[in-house]
């Protein structure tokens, strides 16, 4: 069986340099969406889903500047660990004892936290057991944190935990230091690579692009180096290195995949303009909402439809006693007499698609005059391709909301009674 140009069953190294969709990633992400949702009818009030939305931007939000300085800044000696052997038996002990603590009250917190949102309202085994194992799961995975923190096995066993925080810590506040205007441009490629390119078979790094400097905080590089190792003791330690290091970024893949259909209006909306520069190009986009009889008709009905429904609205009582402001245009203070909080979700919707569709149809229209005349409207008004796309961009989402409004009534009135 065949797959179409541009498609990989999995992902690969030179597939995910060249951006193509991997069919693994694809099922992943239908997978993800219909799990979390799943659990989200479980779990009051949706604490699974509603963490991922919040810790998506993460990753979506990098760009090439934050992933360098992610690493950068994660390589740096912060505490002068690289010295561990020379330090003071007080300040080891100092050290751990913080360490250990610090753990505990994580174990504690967290624990006590899960406990109370998930078990009280459960009943039967099953349920029980589904929601009371990933918290026994958890707690154990901070237990072997301060256990290994604690085992006494030099700066290597106090740095497990550490550079698990610090991880995450780095990746914070490299998204944060370069969130604008890098991290906002890079969203709708984050949003494509994380979804429909990457998948469980892309190698787990403990901070993204670390893997180009060394294997070190790679999967691949601690599960060679558990190999190599002879010693028990400190196999043990590498053993536990991996679910505490890894387990974490391919749930957080998992979740990132959960919250797709979430983030894709932003990805849409943000997407960069074509980088087709030649004029039958901007000549085709610009002019389409005019030339195209369908869409002409499309706009023209939806003002249409906002001109009777705005009557309706404000109601013909209202607009014939309107204020009489001399100095307030006529169609603001239709505006300022509407009462805004009567209007449905789905006239939202189509209030969007009817304004949005005007001035696409008055840029078209003019774009149309200038080439009939033998002039660039795309070279003279350079503001209006990138407003042109933008109205198209927010007028679609507009419609797809509508069609999954149209939808959902239908499947609502064919419910029996």
């Amino acid at each position: 069986m065949e797959i179409p140009t541009g498609f990989v069953w999995w992902s690969s190294a030179e597939s995910r340099a060249a951006g193509q969709v991997s069919i693994l990633a694809i099922a992943e992400t239908l997978f993800a969406v219909a799990f979390y949702l799943w659990i989200a009818t479980l779990l009051s009030p949706h604490i699974l889903l509603v963490t991922s939305l919040f810790v998506a931007p993460l990753l979506l939000l990098r760009s090439e500047r934050s992933i360098a300085a992610g690493v950068r800044w994660f390589q740096w000696d912060w505490f002068g660990f690289k010295n561990y052997n020379e330090w003071s038996r007080a300040r080891k002990g100092i050290w751990l004892g913080l360490l250990a603590l610090i753990g505990f009250a994580l174990i504690w917190w967290v624990s006590s936290y899960l406990v109370q949102a998930w078990l009280p309202d459960q009943t039967g085994l099953m349920l029980l057991f589904l929601f009371a194992a990933p918290i026994g799961a958890i707690s154990i995975l901070l237990i072997l944190m301060v256990a290994v923190a604690g085992a006494g096995a030099g700066a290597g066993a106090v740095a497990v935990a550490g550079f698990a925080v610090r991880a995450m810590l780095v990746r914070l506040a490299a998204t944060l230091r370069f969130l604008a205007p890098d991290g906002i441009r890079s969203l709708p490629t984050n949003w494509r690579e994380n979804n429909f390119v990457i998948d469980s078979l892309t190698p787990a790094e403990l901070v993204p692009g670390i893997g180009e400097h060394g294997e070190a905080f790679t999967l691949k590089g601690v599960i060679d180096r558990f190999k190599e190792e002879k010693d028990r003791a400190t196999k043990f330690i590498i053993f536990l290195v991996i679910p505490i290091w890894f387990l974490p970024v391919f749930l957080y893949r998992l979740s990132i995949k959960a919250t797709c259909w979430f983030y894709w209006p932003l990805a849409f909306l943000l997407r960069p303009l074509p980088d087709d520069d030649r004029m039958e190009r901007r000549k085709h986009d610009l002019c389409w909402p005019w030339t195209n009889p369908a869409q002409r008709l499309l706009i023209l009905a939806g003002l249409g439809w906002l001109l009777v429904s705005g009557l309706s609205w404000v109601g013909i009582e209202s607009l014939f006693n309107r204020p009489d402001w001399p100095a307030v245009p006529v169609w603001l203070e239709y505006v300022l007499i509407l009462d805004w909080s009567t209007l449905e979700v789905w006239d939202w919707v189509n209030l969007v698609i009817a304004v949005t569709g005007a001035p696409m149809l008055f840029i078209a229209g003019s774009a149309v005059a200038y080439y009939k005349a033998g002039r660039d409207y795309g070279k003279e008004k350079p503001w209006s391709l990138p407003v042109m796309h933008g109205l198209w961009r927010l007028r679609t989402l507009a419609v797809v909301a509508g069609l999954l409004l149209a939808l959902g009534s239908v499947l609502v009135h064919l419910q029996p009674e």
